[in-house]
C-alpha cells in the first residue's frame, strides 16, 4: 500500500487537516482500531509522541485520543475496548499525554450527565489542572 506524503510541519506524521481529511480518514480509523487491538508502535522518542498503525501510517497520540473520546457515549461505551485503547496509547507515550482527554470524556459523559454540583465537602471532585475542587453528587441522591 502506498501511503500519502506526511503533512506535519516536521514531516514525522499526518495531521488531520480539512483538505486531506477524506484521504487520511481510512488510515486514521485504522490507527484507532490498531490502538484498540494493541497493534501500534511508537515512531521515535521525540515529542509529541507519534504512533504508527499496522499499515505504517503515523499519527500523533493526542489526535487519535481526541477523535476517539469525542465519539464515546456513556450509554454505549465498551469498557474493555476503552481500557485497551487507553492502555495501548499510554504504553506508547505516557499517562501525561492521554489523561486530559480521558478526564474530559469522563466529565462530559458521566459527571455532567449523572451528577449535580453540591456544597458538601465530602463530595469533592479534584480538578488537577486548576487545583480547584468541584463538588458533585449523583443525580439519584438529589
Amino acid at each position: 500500500m502506498s501511503l500519502p506524503k506526511r503533512n506535519s510541519a516536521d514531516g514525522r506524521c499526518y495531521w488531520m487537516k480539512p483538505e486531506v481529511q477524506e484521504e487520511l480518514q481510512p488510515l486514521f480509523d485504522q490507527c484507532i482500531q490498531d490502538a484498540v487491538d494493541g497493534k501500534i508502535t511508537r515512531l521515535d522518542s521525540l515529542w509529541p509522541p507519534v504512533v504508527v498503525s499496522s499499515q505504517g501510517a503515523p499519527f500523533e497520540v493526542w489526535q487519535l485520543l481526541r477523535a476517539w473520546t469525542e465519539t464515546q457515549r456513556a450509554e454505549t461505551l465498551d469498557a474493555e475496548k476503552a481500557i485497551a485503547f487507553s492502555e495501548n496509547l499510554r504504553r506508547q507515550s505516557r499517562w501525561g499525554e492521554i489523561d486530559h482527554q480521558l478526564l474530559e470524556m469522563l466529565k462530559r459523559e458521566l459527571q455532567e450527565k449523572y451528577f449535580v454540583v453540591t456544597g458538601n465537602e465530602e463530595d469533592h471532585f479534584w480538578d488537577r489542572g486548576s487545583r480547584s475542587r468541584c463538588c458533585v453528587l449523583p443525580a439519584m441522591w438529589r
